[in-house]
C-alpha cells in the first residue's frame, strides 16, 4: 500500500506543477489581453459609462453571493463524480440560476421604475449570465478532476481572444456600455460551449435527492466562508456607487482591477500546487514550514516591485494607461498597492489551513475580515469616498491575514524566515527608486520604471544564482528530468 501511495504521489505532483504552470500561463495571457482591451474601453467609453456598468456589476455580484454554494468545489472533491451526480449538480445550479434571474428582475424593475432603464437592463442581463456561469463552473470541475489543465488553458485563452475582440469592436462601433456586457456574456457562453465540446458530456438534468441534500449542506459552509468576500469589491462598490456616484465608482473599480492582478495571477499556482503539496507534507512539519516560508518569501520578493511602483507613481501610471480624465483613480490606486501584497499572502495561508482540514479557521478569518470591514467602510467612505473604501478593504484584509496567521501558527513556523526577506526587498527597491528617479529626471515615467525594474531585477537574478537553493530551483524547473 505504501508503495502505491508513493507512486501515486510521484505521479500527481508533476501533473499538479505542470497544471499550475499551464493555468498560470493562461491567466497571464488572458490578463494581458483583458488589460489591453480595458485600456481601449477606458479611453473610448470614459468614466461615466464605465461607472454605469461597474455599478450594475457590483449589484449583481453582491446578489450572486446568495447562490454561490460551491457546486464546482463539491464536484471536484467528491470521491466519485458519477454522471447522475453531475447532472444533479446541473439541475440544482440551473434552479439557483433561475431564482437569481427572478431576483435580478425584481431589482432591475426597481431601477426601471426610477428611470434607470439601462441599469435595469444590465442587471437583468447579468442575471442571465450568472445562470450560464453556474453550469460552466460545473463542466470546468470535470476537467479539473481529470487534471486536464491543457484543455482548460486552451478554452480560457480562446475564449479570452474571442470575447475581447468582439467586445472591443462593438465599443469602437459605438456600442457603449453594452460592449462590456457583451464581453462578460460571451465569456460565460463560450466557456460553457467549449467545455461541453471537450468533455463530451451531454447537458442533462437529474434529481438525486441524497446528493442534492449533501450539496446544499456543503454549500452552507461555503456561504459562511465567503462572508469575507463581501468585504472585497462587493458592498464597497455598491455603496460607493450610491453615495459618491458612478464616476467615482469607475475610478475605484479601475484602481481595484490593477491591484487585483496579483491575486488573479497567484491564485492558480496556490490552488493547484500549494494545497496538494502542504497536504502531502502534513506529517512532516519541518518540511512543511520550510516550504511555506520559501513560497511566502518568493511571493513577497516578486510582488514588492509591483506594489511599490503603484504606491510611488500612481498618477503617471494611471494617466499613461487610461488618459488624463482618469487621474481621479490615482489616490485610490495608491491605497490598493497594499492589496497587492496582502491578498496573495492571505490566499496562501488559507491554502495551508485547508490542507490541514482547518476549514473552520478559514471561515473565522473571513468573518473577521467582514467584521473589521463594515465599521471601517461606514466611517471612511462618507468622508474620503473611493480612497476611504479602498482603505477599508485593505485594513480588513490585514486584520484577516493576521488572524489567519494566528490560526496557522503551528504550521507556518517563525515569521522572521520570510518577513525579513520581503522587508529587505522593499528597502532595496526604494533605494533603486531614488536612483532611477535621479537618473531619469525630466524623462517619461515609462523610462523611470524600466530603469527601476532593471536594477531590482538584476539584484534578484544575481541573488538567485549566488545561493545554492536558488541554483537548485532553476535546475529543477528548467531541467526537471535531472
Amino acid at each position: 500500500m505504501a508503495a502505491e501511495d508513493v507512486s501515486y504521489s510521484s505521479t500527481i505532483a508533476p501533473q499538479a506543477i505542470r497544471g499550475s504552470v499551464l493555468i498560470s500561463t493562461a491567466v497571464g495571457i488572458n490578463g494581458l489581453i483583458g488589460f489591453a482591451a480595458n485600456i481601449v474601453f477606458n479611453r473610448h467609453l470614459g468614466p461615466l459609462l464605465i461607472g454605469e456598468y461597474a455599478f450594475a456589476l457590483a449589484i449583481s455580484d453582491l446578489l450572486g453571493l446568495l447562490i454561490s454554494i460551491g457546486l464546482d468545489i463539491y464536484l471536484v472533491q467528491a470521491e466519485n463524480c458519477s454522471r447522475e451526480l453531475f447532472h444533479s449538480a446541473l439541475t440544482l445550479g440551473s434552479l439557483l440560476g433561475l431564482a437569481f434571474i427572478a431576483l435580478s428582475a425584481a431589482i432591475g424593475g426597481f431601477f426601471w421604475f426610477h428611470g434607470e432603464h439601462i441599469l435595469a437592463g444590465l442587471i437583468v442581463g447579468l442575471g442571465v449570465q450568472r445562470l450560464v456561469l453556474i453550469n460552466t463552473a460545473s463542466y470546468f470541475a470535470l476537467l479539473r478532476r481529470d487534471l486536464r489543465f491543457q484543455a482548460l488553458s486552451f478554452i480560457q485563452i480562446l475564449t479570452g481572444i474571442l470575447e475581447h475582440g468582439i467586445a472591443v469592436s462593438i465599443a469602437l462601433l459605438g456600442g457603449g456600455v453594452w460592449s462590456l456586457f457583451t464581453r462578460d456574456m460571451l465569456d460565460a457562453i463560450l466557456n460553457l460551449a467549449f467545455a461541453i465540446w471537450v468533455t463530451r458530456v451531454r447537458f442533462a438534468f437529474a434529481w438525486r435527492i441524497s446528493e442534492i441534500r449533501r450539496m446544499v449542506r456543503f454549500g452552507g459552509a461555503i456561504l459562511v466562508s465567503q462572508s469575507g468576500e463581501l468585504a472585497v469589491h462587493h458592498i464597497d462598490s455598491a455603496l460607493l456607487g450610491i453615495v459618491s456616484g458612478r464616476q467615482e465608482l469607475a475610478f475605484y473599480d479601475e484602481a481595484f482591477k490593477i491591484g487585483d492582478i496579483s491575486r488573479r495571477v497567484a491564485s492558480p499556482a496556490l490552488q493547484q500546487v500549494a494545497l496538494p503539496t502542504y497536504s502531502q507534507l502534513r506529517h512532516e512539519p519541518d518540511s512543511q514550514q520550510l516550504a511555506f516560508g520559501r513560497v511566502q518569501a518568493i511571493g513577497g520578493i516578486l510582488l514588492v516591485p509591483f506594489a511599490l511602483t503603484l504606491f510611488l507613481y500612481p498618477f503617471p501610471v494611471i494617466v499613461t494607461l487610461f488618459g488624463p480624465n482618469w487621474a481621479g483613480a490615482a489616490p485610490i490606486l495608491r491605497i490598493f498597492a497594499g492589496y497587492i501584497l496582502l491578498q496573495p499572502a492571505l490566499d496562501h495561508v488559507v491554502q495551508l489551513l485547508l490542507s490541514q482540514g482547518k476549514a473552520v479557521s478559514v471561515a473565522r478569518a473571513k468573518v473577521a475580515q467582514l467584521l473589521f470591514f463594515l465599521p471601517l467602510l461606514f466611517i471612511l467612505l462618507p468622508h474620503f469616498q473611493g480612497v476611504g473604501a479602498a482603505a477599508a478593504v485593505v485594513g480588513a484584509l490585514l486584520a484577516s491575514l493576521l488572524y489567519a496567521l494566528w490560526e496557522a501558527r503551528s504550521y507556518t513556523g517563525s515569521f522572521i524566515h520570510w518577513v525579513h526577506r520581503s522587508a529587505a526587498a522593499a528597502a532595496v527597491f526604494l533605494l533603486f527608486a531614488a536612483i532611477a528617479t535621479l537618473l531619469t529626471t525630466g524623462h517619461s515615467i515609462i523610462l523611470t520604471i524600466s530603469v527601476l525594474l532593471a536594477l531590482y531585477g538584476s539584484v534578484v537574478i544575481t541573488a538567485v544564482f549566488i545561493f545554492p537553493a536558488g541554483r537548485q530551483l532553476i535546475i529543477r524547473v528548467v531541467l526537471p528530468h535531472r
